[in-house]
């Protein structure tokens, strides 16, 4: 475990933007070495930096937040950092152990965000975090970029389309991609996040398909406590490979089959051959390093750079092979470090400039201060040497060899400049063309860096962390993402309506334009116009970093929000009363929800603490349902308001509780179901009392007939479940994930909409999955239908099928598309389904 506790403390040392400068310098000899200590020890230190600080934007405290918000209930209560490869581990201990369950037939479908448009409030939307992209060097229409919990996507057509064949993989995140430059079939991904480890690593995946099928190539390679962060092939030997991670390099002489390690030094963020010359290889990240034998062995380089930087990025340029650039961030405060140039194969550097602070949110660098240690990059161009460019929150650009530098993208829609989203995570030159990968997506400029292009859609990547639905017979959602603010899905298209991290939303069940957003630390807004203008209705300040707020199902005005004190609002917003008294002791509270049955009953949660009231706030009653478990998901029966369902989790065990009598009792229903880190429940409304549970491995189901529970995630990959809703007008339960935007599904209760569709109309489709061409026989319901609508699994239209009524029989290539999921869409004026293929 020691092992672990240096590698997570060193991600955890770069949270702190600038803890070394708060009292002493922060180092790891300020934790104990017992493991049990850096969490709660990482919170003090960072709640003692904040205390007396005003909150700014690009100096790490929303980093931080995330990351304790994910943590939290999981290393409960040692305060123990959970290695999240328990999780897939448990999942599969769970299908093992139930061989014989039940199998469903849902099918959950993708609602994106796939595209979106621009609200009037809103200014740094995205389709979420990208951490790489990698050109085919023998066809530069096929792209690989890489996501942190979404997956590794493909594109045969220069980023118009996009499509993904890695969500049923055991570890979906990714921070590199490499492709043979032989054989462009044979491709590499490494797992885990680079920059936010909001992932696990299970190594690297290899594919001899072109990115159809996957496989695990470990041999050597020690996982745990790890990300891959960047994989580099010999240009001249595609059998010899590089892997940089965030303890050590390694080297693979035979493609892949074993691996060894040739550094083990620290972090290792990057890694590049000398253009021309594979035997010096540079690499960065704690350190700048060099080898000078192919790889044998590296060794550090410090000539010039200082000792103030905690993280270094670098890149070379053909335009002359012994230049190399070094940006690094100060270890003071994570903001810039300097810009350094060697002009001697990276031997020794001279620095170039330290100032303004191209680390910061501000256009004239004037701020203090960055967050180095989670967006640094930097690209050299590859036909001047002097043109430098380099990314913290903005992109910014040299042409004199980094002496002086001024912004070329900002992080805000409207800010003067091109718009490249916050947080850069790589910038690269393949060929003339520079992408910038970002924590909006990705982009690409083709006059280095005077505009841009995002070529994002398609990228069903939204890390959410909560959702809204509207209750009536239309389809609308509001949702709250890291990063990419709070969006508004309606007749099929989303609007970004707002910035910063969205948190929960709610959509009044009697008029869907009233909507209510949120912002990080419980800034509550709410819009009457269906989201074009927003006003602040927050009954207090500095809430939880997802504050709980609810609505009445019987009465849209009455509303209810969780602070350290619990609030009500009868006017919708426009008013607030406190009706707890200091119950949690001052702290916020975790979770909150109302009886559907009787306002009067309200239940809500801080850590393993449930509290509890049948008399709308008058009394109150505190339960500990289990003191080793702390509580993720309170859900109320719609007709009994004191039959509720409790998710825990902790460290080392996940549970279910009910109880009959208002949390008095409680008994535990976890049954069959494993540790897999439960993180919400909803119940189902049905009158079997009915239960979906949301995990870091799929979605679950139980009812009174059945008695156990089911794996209810059909179609859904493998990401963290947030939040589940149901629309009880629709039969649809909405689902919305960290990493892979929102899905939907038909509920328990109807057997699924597709498997009813295709067996009353005899619809043939094969092969799926296809090889090359499908065929689509219709067998006498071509009268049916007008058109079939080919759809890749970020909803977009791929081609389109028109229908002659006297023809029942179709065919159509596959052949130029990216491997993965499509849906055909059979559509009329009178039926309309949908199919689930998959091509590879």
């Amino acid at each position: 475990m020691l092992y672990r506790y240096k590698i997570t403390l060193s991600f955890i040392v770069a949270l702190f933007v600038s803890i070394s400068v708060f009292s002493q310098a922060w180092s790891p000899s300020k934790v104990s070495s017992d493991v049990s200590s850096v969490y709660h020890e990482s919170q003090k230190l960072f709640n003692n930096y904040w205390q007396n600080r005003s909150y700014e934007r690009g100096k790490g405290y929303m980093i931080f937040k995330r990351w304790e918000y994910q943590m939290k209930s999981k290393s409960f209560p040692y305060n123990n950092l959970v290695d999240l490869n328990k999780y897939s581990n448990e999942y599969k201990r769970f299908e093992s152990d139930n061989l014989k369950s039940i199998q469903t037939t849902e099918e959950w479908l993708p609602l994106g965000i796939s595209s979106w448009t621009n609200g009037y409030s809103g200014y740094n939307p995205g389709n979420g975090r990208i951490n790489s992209v990698t050109v085919d060097q023998n066809n530069s229409n096929i792209l690989f970029v890489s996501a942190p919990s979404g997956g590794v996507w493909k594109s045969n057509d220069g980023g118009a389309t996009w499509n993904t064949t890695f969500d049923n993989l055991e570890s979906i995140g990714s921070s590199t991609v490499a492709i043979d430059p032989f054989n462009s079939d044979i491709i590499y991904a490494g797992t885990g996040d680079r920059d936010g480890w909001d992932s696990k690593c299970v190594g690297i995946y290899k594919s001899l398909d072109g990115g159809a099928t996957w496989d695990l190539m470990n041999m050597g390679i020690s996982t745990s406590g790890i990300n891959i962060n960047k994989i580099l092939i010999n240009p001249l030997n595609s059998n010899t490979i590089f892997a940089a991670t965030s303890s050590k390099i390694y080297r693979s002489r035979n493609a892949g089959l074993t691996w060894s390690s040739v550094y083990s030094g620290g972090s290792v963020t990057d890694l590049k051959f000398r253009p021309n010359d594979t035997t010096i290889i540079y690499g960065a990240g704690d350190y700048f390093l060099r080898s000078t034998n192919s790889g044998s062995s590296f060794t550090h380089t410090s000539t010039g750079l200082g000792t103030g930087n905690a993280r270094l990025e670098f890149d070379i340029t053909p335009a002359n092979p012994d230049v190399v650039y070094v940006i690094g961030a100060s270890s003071s405060d994570y903001g810039f470090g300097g810009l350094y140039k060697s002009i001697n194969k990276g031997v020794s550097f001279t620095l170039q400039a330290n100032s303004p602070n191209i680390m910061g949110y501000e256009f004239d660098g004037s701020d203090a201060g960055g967050q180095g240690y989670y967006d640094l990059a930097i690209a050299v161009s590859p036909t001047d040497e002097n043109t430098v460019l380099t990314g913290g929150i903005n992109v910014w650009k040299s042409t004199d060899g980094g002496v002086n530098l001024n912004p070329v993208s900002m992080w805000y829609m409207g800010g003067g400049l091109a718009y490249t989203h916050a947080d850069i995570h790589r910038l690269e030159f393949f060929q003339d063309r520079l992408f910038v990968c970002s924590d909006g997506g990705v982009f690409y400029s083709d006059d280095i860096g005077e505009s841009w292009t995002d070529i994002s859609t398609g990228l069903e990547i939204t890390q959410f962390y909560k959702l809204g639905i509207y209750a009536g017979s239309v389809v609308k959602i509001a949702a709250g993402a890291q990063d990419n603010g709070c969006n508004v899905l309606y007749n099929g298209s989303w609007k970004h309506v707002f910035g910063a991290d969205g948190m929960e939303c709610l959509i009044s069940h009697t008029n869907a334009n009233h909507i209510y957003i949120e912002y990080q630390s419980g800034g509550i807004l709410k819009s009457t116009d269906g989201g074009n203008n927003f006003n602040d209705v927050s009954p207090a300040t500095d809430g939880g970093w997802v504050t709980p707020y609810v609505m009445s199902s019987s009465n849209s005005s009455l509303l209810f929000a969780a602070y350290s004190e619990i609030y009500k609002s009868t006017d919708a917003g426009s008013s607030w009363n406190a009706i707890t008294n200091y119950q949690s002791g001052g702290v916020n509270y975790d979770y909150l929800t109302i009886a559907p049955s009787d306002n009067n009953y309200i239940y809500a949660s801080e850590s393993s603490n449930l509290y509890i009231t049948k008399d709308g706030g008058q009394n109150w009653t505190t339960k500990t349902p289990n003191s080793g478990l702390y509580i993720t998901g309170i859900t109320v029966d719609i007709n009994n308001p004191e039959k509720i369902w409790l998710s825990l989790n902790s460290y080392s065990s996940d549970a279910v509780y009910t109880s009959i009598n208002a949390g008095a009792n409680f008994t535990n229903v976890t049954n069959n179901l494993t540790n897999m880190g439960f993180n919400t429940i909803l119940c189902a409304g049905n009158n079997r009392q009915g239960v979906y549970l949301g995990t870091e491995a799929g979605i679950y189901y139980t009812d009174t007939i059945l008695n156990t529970w089911i794996n209810y995630s059909n179609g859904m990959p493998n990401v963290s479940i947030t939040e589940l809703e149901i629309n009880y007008n629709q039969s649809k339960i909405y689902a919305s994930t960290y990493g892979r935007g929102i899905w939907v599904a038909d509920i328990y209760d109807i057997s699924t909409f597709s498997e009813i569709t295709k067996s009353e109309l005899n619809i043939d489709i094969s092969p799926n999955p296809v090889k090359d061409v499908v065929t689509i026989n219709l067998n006498g319901n071509s009268d049916k239908f007008d058109k079939i609508q080919i759809l890749n699994i970020g909803g977009q239209l791929i081609k389109e099928i028109k229908i002659d009524s006297g023809n029942k029989t179709y065919s159509t290539s596959f052949k130029n598309f990216a491997f993965g999921v499509y849906y055909l869409r059979f559509s009329g004026s009178k039926e309309s389904f949908v199919k689930k293929i998959v091509y590879n």
